[in-house]
């Protein structure tokens, strides 16, 4: 065995070595960013908690079932994925929720190793078995490589295996494994891969469907090139190319059998399978993911009409930007190679339409789980395409020739003979490598990618294996969303409140009331309440974690529960857990009690309020309400998960704790506590924000006082809808008493928004003692680009003062101080698609 092992060994190149050791580190790095996830309770019930639970029943002998609605339902009520009975087995091996997200970060690397396979098939192999056209095989191993890269660099792969687990990406090495068998005419291992593919999802027996044309085609051009070479200089030629063609297509093949079967596996499987099963949970006898698809229509027969009979309305979705920036998306990680191979782009095509046209923005983000089935066609599609880009360099320049006549050139010429060749593969794998490590750079969720978001696990997180140690494994469990996941191997799992009053009711339930819990903490302490006034008891709790029995005797909640609400720390300060990706921020608020009583607010720069904790309590105030809380100790509250604005601050009364600006890299920055204050405002904005500003300077004459005004704004199209940040800087000894700005932003003669008052950060600022400090105050305004703003149209910003009492406006002058107007136009701003 060992000689065997180092004998492989020795025949890898030092490209596949290199390829093996990325694809290993990619494993490491994505296995402990899903682990992570996972144990800092980023995961939910949907969707990992109720796969899981399906998984976990089918290796048990119940197959597909689940408790996901109150009751004993199966998993077929939205899916038809028989991959997920094949794959239950692993639990036997490890009975831990981790083994799926394991194998799903094990089964996208596998996919590298195939993509490496396919591309030294199609570029490189000498065998005419597996390359018939190796006259023009690319003689540097390198290019296999770069491709491998390309896929293992793709952001779509990444984001699939941290977003939980899902089936879809089980396709991915799947369908690779079906396109290699094609490749190098295995027909048996073509077969199994493209029935597993089938068993995915059912949708993917589409997907397998198209694998066996693809096979047809393939089969069939290979027959007619064979055919070819052996007619060269005998009669009828073409006729016998012809004959050989018209047998491989209606000869009854095992691509026919496979595209025939899984057609045929897909109609029965959305269309007798799931409507069988959906009134269980839907009240409808149909799959209600076809209603994801708006104008097209909700039935596969309306959308493929709409799609062939109205191209107007068809454009009208495609070319949204969101739409645009997804296509581009796939295809910019292999250079846009992929282009020269559109033939297995259209057998992709179904699955692309799914994603493309749906009404749902995660199937068409980048971000989910959709786009993986899709990675491997435009993976080998790239290959196929870098393929054909050379062989027409290679014929174009003179090249070697066919059969073996060719390949004697080639020898005799040697491996650097032709120089403007090796130059274009060496052009062709800079090209490749560049726009994967762009993508990577842009959008790539491991180290120095763009979206990345390690997650360290604090010591509130690791608590829940001390809870979930403490249930029996035979219990019935009701849980709050980031918690059932850690709990969800068992026949009887609820998200609350669902589960107690089920055909089988909970009788343990555990919740974390600081982590996601899909209720209002008001409801949830009701639940607590009624509970422990009935037949519940307390088992446990600590810092927020609290486990519950049916039948338990003690009524009192433990003091630790409540150590979530307090803080060592007096200072009054407030900080953020921000989860970028989906937008999600937990503000956190921490401050002596006597100044956490009053609550704190969180308003954007224009001082519009979007959270008040006096209104929507946290949940520290709900569970341990201010009358409990002592005058000595420090109080922490923190929010459930908000969707922010882009720019907002917290205040405590009227005073700015702490501000925030989320980037247009969805970083969360937070800004300086000093920036109000700031001398070189402007370029402290560009440094935090990564963004280009346009700056404008003007003198303002009001009455006697001069002040000089420098503004700052985005210098960058603004979509309809988006908020308008315009930066100020007035700098002077004092305010004009009794003068006010006005920024009014204009269509023709009209304003379509304005933002008049004096100068605020989030809250008004008294301008004279800022400007008696500091020489300047700083001013932050935000405009709304109006909805109704149609592309393409340009608005103009003017500014200037005006005294409130007389609507009287202040001079402005130019450098050689002339009066030139009364308003100053600080741009205009070019309104763009909504993206």
């Amino acid at each position: 065995m060992m000689q065997r092992i180092l004998f492989a060994y020795r025949r890898l190149s030092l490209p596949q070595i290199t390829g093996l050791l990325l694809t290993l580190a990619w494993i490491g790095i994505f296995t402990t960013l899903a682990f992570n996830f996972h144990a800092a309770l980023r995961s939910n019930r949907s969707d990992l908690g109720q796969i899981d639970q399906a998984v976990w029943n089918s290796s048990q002998g119940r197959f597909l079932e689940n408790s996901d609605a109150g009751f004993i339902a199966t998993r077929l009520t939205d899916h038809v994925e028989p991959i997920l009975v094949l794959i239950s087995p692993i639990f036997w091996l490890w009975n831990d929720v981790r083994a799926l997200l394991l194998l799903q970060v094990l089964a996208v690397a596998a996919g590298a190793w195939f993509v490496l396979r396919i591309a030294y098939c199609v570029l490189i192999s000498h065998e005419p078995r597996q390359n018939p056209h190796s006259a023009f095989r690319i003689p540097h191993s390198h290019l296999p490589f770069a491709f491998t890269t390309a896929y293992l660099l793709a952001p779509q792969l990444q984001h699939a295996v941290l977003t939980e687990f899902h089936a879809a990406p089980l396709a991915v090495p799947l369908i690779l494994w079906a396109l290699w068998a094609v490749e190098t005419r295995r027909t048996r291992q073509f077969v199994i891969a493209a029935l597993l593919v089938a068993c995915v999802k059912e949708e993917m027996a589409i997907a397998a469907a198209g694998l066996g044309v693809w096979a047809l085609y393939r089969n069939t051009k290979y027959e007619i090139r064979n055919t070819e070479y052996k007619s060269l200089r005998t009669p009828h030629s073409a006729f016998r190319i012809l004959h050989s063609a018209h047998c491989t297509l209606l000869t009854l093949s095992p691509s026919h059998l496979v595209t025939l079967s899984t057609l045929a596996w897909f109609v029965i499987a959305t269309f007798v399978i799931v409507p069988a099963n959906a009134p269980l949970v839907y009240d409808q006898a149909k799959s209600v993911y076809l209603e994801r698809f708006g104008v097209l229509g909700n039935t596969p027969f309306s959308i493929v009409r709409t799609l062939l009979s109205d191209p107007a309305t068809v454009w009208s979705v495609l070319s949204e930007p969101a739409r645009l920036n997804y296509l581009w998306g796939l295809l910019a990680p292999f250079g846009f190679l992929s282009l020269l191979a559109p033939e297995l782009l259209i057998i992709a095509l179904p699955l692309l339409i799914a994603n493309v046209f749906s009404t749902y923005p995660g199937q068409y983000y980048n971000e989910f789980h959709y786009s993986a089935p899709l990675v491997p066609y435009v993976a080998v599609s790239a290959v196929i395409g870098a393929r054909r880009l050379w062989a027409f360099f290679q014929w174009g320049m003179g090249g070697w020739g066919g059969g073996e006549q060719g390949r004697k050139g080639e020898r005799e010429k040697g491996r650097w003979g032709n120089l403007h060749l090796v130059t274009l593969s060496y052009c062709l794998f800079v090209w490749l490598f560049g726009w994967s490590m762009h993508e990577y750079v842009s959008h790539g969720r491991g180290p120095w990618g763009g979206r990345y978001d390690p997650i360290v696990v604090s010591a509130h997180q690791r608590l829940i294996e001390r809870f979930t140690a403490q249930i029996p494994a035979d219990a019935v469990v009701a849980a709050t969303s980031a918690v059932q996941p850690h709990v969800s191997h068992r026949r009887y799992v609820y998200q609350l409140p669902l589960g107690l009053d089920a055909p089988v009711p909970a009788n343990w339930l555990l919740i974390d009331v600081t982590s996601k819990t899909e209720m209002a903490p008001g409801d949830l302490k009701a639940i607590v309440d009624g509970l422990l006034a009935a037949d519940w008891g307390v088992v446990d709790g600590a810092d927020g974690f609290l486990l519950l029995r049916k039948g338990g005797s003690e009524k009192q909640i433990p003091t630790a529960f409540y150590d979530f609400a307090r803080s060592n720390d007096s200072q009054t300060q407030a900080d953020v857990l921000d989860w970028a990706r989906w937008r999600e921020t937990n503000v956190i608020f921490t401050a002596p009690a006597s100044v956490a009583a009053q609550g704190f607010r969180i308003v954007t720069p224009e001082g519009g309020e979007v959270y008040n904790s006096a209104v929507l309590p946290t949940p520290a105030q709900v569970w341990l309400p201010p009358e409990r809380w002592q005058p000595n100790e420090a109080i922490r509250l923190t929010t459930l998960a908000l969707y922010l604005p882009r720019a907002w601050a917290v205040l405590s009364g009227d005073e700015v704790v702490a501000a925030y600006l989320r980037t247009d890299g969805k970083t969360l920055v937070r800004l300086p506590a000093d920036l109000r204050q700031r001398a070189d405002f402007g370029s402290e904005w560009q440094r935090l924000s990564g963004w280009s500003l346009r700056e404008n300077s003007i003198t303002v004459q009001a009455e006697d006082v001069t002040l000089r005004l420098q503004s700052w704004l985005r210098d960058r199209p603004s979509a309809p809808g988006e908020m308008l940040d315009l930066w100020l800087q007035w700098g002077g000894t004092t305010w004009p008493p009794g003068w006010t700005a006005f920024i009014h932003l204009r269509k023709g003669d009209g304003n379509a928004a304005q933002a008049d008052g004096t100068p605020r950060w989030f809250v008004p600022l008294d301008a004279g003692t800022e400007m008696a400090e500091f020489g300047q105050v700083n001013d932050w305004r935000q405009l709304k680009i109006p909805e109704d703003a149609q592309p393409g149209e340009s608005y103009t910003l003017v500014m200037g003062l005006y005294q409130s009492a007389t609507g009287t406006r202040a001079d402005l002058l130019d450098k050689d101080g002339s009066i030139i107007g009364n308003e100053f136009v600080v741009g205009n701003v070019t309104i763009a698609p909504k993206p």
